[in-house]
């Protein structure tokens, strides 16, 4: 127990050095070594405890999932649209936090692969948007029979392209957290009901116009 508890404490330790390094530094080109010598640690422990960088960025991202599933679980789903678009806020907000941070996170990420779209991931984070569209259907906002789960993963596929347009610098969080929930609008009205309809359709309006202005200033 002491032991696992120690190790534990060594992860975190090596995880909040690469947090400093990417602070830092930017778009991180750390070594293991630079790594090791940030956390004080020997050069052997960050192989033992995560293997390679790749797992080490995997790990703070890890963490991004995490905090973004917590908010979820804080989410009042008595009201499931609601509750759909305080995630996609949250979503981008998280990033908002710290954007250079993850900015260079995900491009270092991507420069080792890992980022590259793979089912895994995208099974994963799907179901965050999959719990709000169940609880839409139980509570009838949305429709069983018409592949609500496909709208939950086609919501996840435009969050991922929009984050690497994001990271590229071709759109702003404001930009983001527009185009997403416009998106997941037009995706959620696919199965909407007659009872979800109409409030869809009114954050609809709400969103052309915002998306509208944004893109003439």
């Amino acid at each position: 127990m002491l032991r696992e508890k120690h190790k534990n404490e060594r992860k975190q330790q090596i995880l909040e050095a690469a947090r400093r390094l990417i602070q830092k530094d930017g778009l991180p080109h750390m070594s293991m070594r630079e790594l090791a010598i940030e956390a004080q640690v020997s050069l052997k422990t960050p192989y033992n405890l995560f293997g390679s960088k790749a797992q080490v960025l995997g790990a703070l991202l890890e963490s991004f999932s995490v905090r973004v599933e917590t908010a979820l679980n804080e989410l009042d789903l008595r009201d499931p649209i609601d509750a759909l678009y305080a995630l996609g806020r949250l979503s981008v907000q998280e990033f908002a936090r710290d954007p250079n941070f993850y900015r260079s996170l995900f491009m270092a990420l991507m420069t080792t692969g890992e980022l590259l779209p793979s089912l895994r991931n995208v099974q994963h984070y799907t179901t965050f948007w999959q719990r709000g569209i169940d609880a839409g259907i139980a509570q009838g906002f949305f429709e069983s029979r018409r592949h609500p789960d496909l709208v939950a993963r086609h919501i996840q596929v435009m969050h991922r392209g929009l984050t690497e347009l994001w990271i590229e610098g071709g759109i702003d969080l404001e930009g983001f957290e527009t185009e997403l929930l416009y998106g997941m609008t037009l995706s959620l009205l696919a199965v909407a009901t007659q009872k979800g309809r109409p409030q869809l359709l009114r954050r609809l309006r709400d969103l052309e116009q915002q998306l509208d202005r944004q893109i003439h200033e």
